[in-house]
């Protein structure tokens, strides 16, 4: 039976055992369990121990995490060692962080290591970040297998290179449009139809309504079937989000839309949004303007004075503002 984090660092404190054993077994749970929860749980616990180490034996400890960073499989793994490294080695994070770029191919963990870089803030992980986005400029494809061109964010990042205004970005914001771009392919080979717009790198306008009659003849699991926002990998990194359009699926809940922050056009026509709890969600988007909630049963007449009154809403059809 593994004995839990909270236990093994409360006997350190209560001196029943010493630095080294404590150490030892953090080190080798890591290193043995089978469960990846519990190794993340205890990764994530060196946060509290590191502090305690005398220096050799911290010092120790950083470069068997580099290693396993490089080494590991598990994504969730990564991304729990990175946050764990930023914290106590930034110094040390760049060459690290430079080698997965180029070698990760799983989302969530690529996300993690350009925010991570940004956030050194240093000469060298800015060259990083511009050399990743000259590197996209010249895919013609975003998945070559699956043939999914990489059209606008070649003219975008064209643009901005070719006028320099990419060189004055900080590496949050060049961050923002790789993480954007990484976004916007994960979504392309889940949904394959897929309309978006970019301003300065970033989506501005991102369209998944449900697409039967565009890929007619196509395969049927590129029908866009959403049931929950939690099915969209990377919605809430798409901070500039201004436009969005979740027309004819299948979405309850609109909750995971509250860190939008930007959305002024939110298109939820044909869902199966019956709580009332979205009405409080939808008001809680502060630079709402319009809403469309046909087909919906939160757009029946009833409940129209509790929507915010500064927004335009439609709940039958009219003339439709067209989606751009």
């Amino acid at each position: 039976m593994i004995t839990s984090i909270e236990r093994i660092v409360e006997e350190y404190h209560e001196k029943k055992i010493d630095i080294d054993t404590l150490y030892n077994h953090v080190l080798s749970i890591i290193e043995v369990c089978d469960d990846d929860q519990i190794r993340r749980k205890y990764i994530f616990s060196l946060n509290k121990i590191i502090p305690l180490l005398p220096k050799i034996k911290r010092s120790s400890l950083l470069e068997y995490l580099e290693q396993l960073l490089l080494s590991e499989i598990n994504p969730a793994i990564k991304i729990t060692t990175i946050s764990v490294l930023q914290s106590w080695t930034k110094n040390k994070l760049l060459n690290p962080l430079k080698w997965m770029l180029q070698h990760e191919t799983n989302y969530e963990c690529l996300v993690s290591i350009i925010k991570s870089l940004a956030c050194l803030e240093s000469t060298i992980s800015k060259k990083i970040l511009l050399k990743e986005l000259k590197k996209i400029r010249k895919k013609v494809f975003m998945d070559e297998k699956k043939q999914i061109k990489n059209i606008k964010y070649r003219q975008e990042l064209k643009k901005l290179f070719e006028n320099k205004t990419i060189y004055a970005l900080t590496p949050e914001k060049l961050a923002d449009i790789l993480i954007n771009y990484h976004t916007i392919k994960i979504l392309k080979e889940k949904f394959f139809s897929v309309y978006y717009e970019l301003e300065k790198g970033c989506v501005i306008e991102l369209d998944l309504s449900d697409v039967e009659y565009e890929v007619r003849g196509w395969k049927p699991e590129f029908k866009n079937n959403i049931k929950s926002l939690l099915e969209i990998p990377g919605l809430e990194n798409l901070k500039y989000l201004r436009r969005l359009d979740l027309s004819n699926n299948q979405i309850q809940s609109i909750k995971e839309l509250l860190p939008l922050k930007n959305l002024t056009h939110l298109y939820l026509g044909n869902n199966q949004l019956q709580d009332k709890a979205n009405i409080k969600w939808i008001n809680k988007m502060e630079n709402l303007r319009y809403l469309e909630i046909i087909g919906n049963k939160i757009a029946d007449k009833k409940y129209i004075h509790e929507f915010n009154p500064n927004m335009e809403i439609l709940i039958k059809r009219t003339n439709v503002p067209t989606f751009s």
